[in-house]
């Protein structure tokens, strides 16, 4: 048993050691952690739990990503279960959960880089033909994409250069005036 909440700063060293555990702790020199710099997208990072000693078993993020004008991308990443606990249906829980939630969010597209067969059930389907491209080396069909709006992808030139960039703060006057793709 478990349940999903958001997650909060406590969580940051159970979330880290989860991470390293599912990826490695070279996790960080992988192309597609370029893309996760900056903070997490807005009310989009889950914890699952368990509800009696508050362990956290599963995490799931997502990262504003640049993917072009008049298009809201998040990428989905990393999820991670705790070895003891996979096969139990936290991981499936968490991604339903956050997708619903970018839904909710009023978010366009998800990207993920991640096994296809696992992502496809959730209606991921290979993001090249949209023209999505990652920056650096990616296992060959890892990169997939899915709308969150109805019609979002349909509304995308198909093989029209897509290169998925990060997103950062640009800051003015002591505040955020903006948020603009880095590099």
């Amino acid at each position: 048993m478990f349940h999903i909440r958001a997650e909060v700063s406590a969580d940051i060293s159970a979330v880290e050691h989860l991470n390293d555990l599912g990826f490695g702790t070279d996790r960080k020199g992988r192309t597609v952690w370029r893309l996760r710099q900056g903070p997490v997208a807005d009310g989009l990072a889950f914890i699952a739990d368990d509800p009696m000693d508050g362990r956290v078993l599963g995490t799931i993020r997502f990262w504003q990503v640049d993917v072009g004008k008049d298009v809201s991308a998040v990428l989905l990443g990393p999820l991670a279960v705790c070895p003891t606990m996979q096969g139990q249906g936290i991981g499936r829980a968490l991604v339903s959960h956050g997708l619903q939630a970018a839904r909710d969010g009023g978010w366009d597209i998800c990207l993920v880089s991640g096994e296809p067969s696992y992502y496809t059930p959730f209606g991921f389907e290979a993001a090249p033909p949209y023209g999505f491209e990652m920056p650096g080396p990616l296992k060959a069909g890892w990169l997939q994409v899915r709308d969150l709006r109805v019609g979002a992808l349909d509304d995308l030139p198909r093989r029209a250069k897509r290169p998925i960039r990060p997103w950062r703060l640009v800051r003015g006057a002591g505040d955020v005036t903006a948020l603009r793709a880095a590099g």
